[in-house]
């Protein structure tokens, strides 16, 4: 999700629910809305998500303030927000080098050619 790239329901009612089974990777002010104004907010289930500023239950209104929100708010109760834990891959990151690699040195300079030579007698 890029540039704005809202998922939204938004009722006078109960809100509704929001189910995505795929990896959510949500950048850019892109937001997922469950939100009802005088009721109950709906539900949102979401496959792995990632974001970089993802503020779950984010203060009203969450559109448009330059982050990534999830939001199931409603007047009366707020629905649920479900996403799988990824915290194990916080602890299976690798640490990269603070050295740069020179990459002039992993180039060799020349290529050397083989060929092959034939006569053709007759």
């Amino acid at each position: 999700m890029l540039n704005d790239g809202d998922i939204t329901t938004d009722s006078l009612g109960d809100g509704g629910n929001i189910t995505l089974n795929a990896v959510v990777i949500a950048l850019e002010d892109s937001d997922i809305l469950a939100r009802s104004e005088d009721a109950r907010g709906g539900n949102i289930a979401t496959g792995p998500f990632f974001s970089a500023t993802l503020p779950i239950g984010a203060e009203l209104p969450p559109d448009n303030n330059g982050r990534v929100n999830v939001s199931a708010d409603g007047a009366i109760a707020s629905g649920n927000i479900i996403t799988p834990d990824t915290r194990f891959l916080e602890s299976s990151l690798t640490q990269l080098p603070d050295v740069v690699i020179d990459t002039t040195r992993l180039v060799a300079g020349s290529c050397i050619a083989q060929r092959s030579e034939s006569d053709l007698i007759g």
